[in-house]
Parts: C-alpha cells; structure tokens; sequence
C-alpha cells in the first residue's frame, strides 16, 4: 500500500494522513494488514469501528481500490457498527480482489479468512 501524502482538506482526512503511514509502517514492519491492527493500536480512533470505516474507506481510495485489506477492513468495522448488508457488499469485494483458488490450487489462508466472514456477514443479515 502507498500510503502517500497530499492535501488534504478535511481535518477528518488530514489526521487519517498521519495515521494511514503509521498503519503502513506496521504492516511493514509485522506483516500485518491494516484490519488485522484496529482493536490492538494506540490510535483510538482505530478501536472505534466508526473511525475505523472511514480510514479504510481512504485506504481503499488511495490503493485504487485494488487491496482486498481495506474492504476487508471496512467490512468488519461495519459489521461491528450493525450494517450487516455493508459489511456483506464490502467483504465481497475483497474476496473478489484475491487471486482465485481451483481444482490444483487450494485456497489461501487470507480467502478461507474472507470467505468465512462473509459467510458470517451474510448470516447477520437474516
């Protein structure tokens, strides 16, 4: 992911300016993906699934929308906020951005992940 920095005009998306490097670094530096830091940061703002959302809706944005860990990301904080059908929309297109699984090639850690959590989205919406 490149994070990288530009004018911002909201101070909303200027303090996620800051803050989206910091995420970078981490991934970076434990392998991480930046869904897998909410909950376990000092930055408050990523225990709150709200601010959570709105971070990974820059990330995705700044990463073309080609990360499959920022709507993954986005879907857990909406799950976590009560919007079952986002988190479903959303955790469909990360599934849908991996690198598909067939017959000779067995699926990702990172798709069973996925999939079993939209599979658990999906049922929250019933």
């Amino acid at each position: 992911m490149n994070f990288g920095s530009s004018s911002i005009p909201h101070s909303r998306d200027r303090r996620a300016a800051t803050e989206l490097p910091l995420l970078h670094a981490l991934r970076m530096r434990h392998g991480a993906a930046p869904m897998s830091v909410f909950g376990q940061t000092d930055v408050r703002d990523l225990r709150r699934p709200a601010s959570a959302a709105a971070y990974c809706r820059i990330a995705a944005e700044r990463t073309g929308r080609k990360d499959p860990d920022a709507f993954e990301g986005l879907a857990r904080a909406l799950d976590q906020l009560g919007d079952a059908a986002g988190a479903v929309a959303y955790a469909k297109k990360a599934v849908a951005l991996l690198p598909p699984s067939g017959t000779r090639k067995p699926a990702s850690q990172q798709r069973i992940t996925m999939e079993t959590a939209l599979k658990r989205y999906r049922a929250n919406r019933r």
